[in-house]
């Protein structure tokens, strides 16, 4: 996670797409709440757990973040759930 984080700080990047797991696993950096460039996430592939959505919310505040649902094998996304 740190080394994403310093390439998000340095490149400015505005958007992720992660499975729950991995978002999971960045969210525990301390240095995560740098990342103020990032303006939505997105997440699918697996069921995204309320404590990750709670903590995006509480560390990346400024960040949107979007739950979608398709068939995995496919890697398709058909639906979607903005997280509020």
């Amino acid at each position: 996670p740190a080394r994403l984080i310093n390439l998000i700080n340095q490149q400015r990047v505005t958007t992720l797409h992660f499975v729950p797991s991995m978002l999971q696993a960045f969210l525990q950096d301390p240095a995560v709440s740098t990342c103020q460039s990032l303006h939505r996430i997105v997440c699918s592939g697996e069921a995204l757990p309320v404590d990750a959505q709670q903590q995006v919310f509480a560390k990346l505040p400024q960040a949107g973040l979007y739950n979608l649902y398709g068939p995995t094998e496919a890697a398709i996304d058909v639906t979607h759930w903005t997280c509020v």
